[in-house]
């Protein structure tokens, strides 16, 4: 991770519609789109330094969500970031992580990394 980095996705679980690839999602059909992700960042973290984790559409942040480090050091934060983005159709969202921590790296890990994104409304 360097800077502000585009989550590249690997693994599929399901993709009813072929919205994904390399990294991006692009939206079918307009309408309001839940998007929820979660990301495991290794890293040598002091006091008060974070890991945001942010949803893009078309290249401009929406949402994000910074987790901080409290009261003592640590070496994984687990990061999430959730909300509802109005989409139009051939809208390209990404989600992206920067980290405070010296050397960060995304954890690998089947539970906490993901996305999920979802049609909830017009």
């Amino acid at each position: 991770i360097s800077g502000v980095t585009t989550v590249s996705w690997t693994t599929r679980d399901y993709d009813t519609h072929s919205m994904h690839s390399a990294g991006s999602f692009t939206i079918p059909v307009a309408g309001k789109y839940q998007i929820n992700s979660g990301l495991s960042v290794g890293a040598t973290y002091s006091v008060n330094q974070n890991t945001t984790l942010s949803i893009y559409k078309n290249g401009t942040e929406v949402a994000s969500q910074a987790t901080h480090i409290g009261s003592a050091s640590q070496t994984t934060i687990h990061a999430r970031v959730n909300d509802i983005v109005s989409c139009n159709a051939g809208d390209v969202i990404t989600i992206r992580v920067s980290s405070g921590g010296t050397s960060p790296s995304i954890n690998a890990s089947n539970f906490n990394n993901f996305v999920s994104i979802a049609r909830v409304g017009n």
